[in-house]
């Protein structure tokens, strides 16, 4: 990280433009002036992407091990990290949400034919069985 200084009649000119930018009665900064200018351009950006860098290279050396440790002597806290990283809202999507009362009729038709002339219906990769009906 590289440090700037200016030199002090710079210094001088800065502060006394600062000082004429504030409010006199409260020094309060006037609308539209913020003092410096704030932060460089990219310096959070920076900061935060190098933090999640070696956040990442601690992660990769400890991570399992420290899930494991925590899960064993501190579950309540594992649960709620596990329940922090899920999302507070989700939508489940689903093909047949956009079909008709029509469509769904006939794919129903469909499936009760096939079932009826002994195809067995096995689910498709990744999916689970239905439950069976009580």
């Amino acid at each position: 990280m590289s440090k700037v200084t200016l030199n002090p009649k710079k210094q001088v000119a800065a502060a006394s433009e600062v000082a004429s930018q504030k409010d006199p009665n409260t020094g309060r900064f006037l609308p539209g002036n913020s003092g410096f200018g704030g932060r460089p351009k990219g310096a959070r950006s920076k900061l935060t992407t190098e933090f999640f860098a070696d956040f990442h290279a601690a992660w990769q050396e400890h991570g399992a091990k420290a899930l494991k440790e925590v899960a064993e002597k501190s579950p309540r806290d594992f649960v709620r990290a596990a329940a922090m990283l899920m999302p507070k809202e989700f939508e489940i999507k689903s093909p047949l949400n956009e079909l008709t009362d029509a469509d769904l009729a006939d794919l129903i038709a469909a499936v009760q034919s096939l079932i009826a002339g002994g195809v067995a219906l096995q689910p498709a990769e990744g999916e689970r069985p239905a439950s069976k009906p009580h």
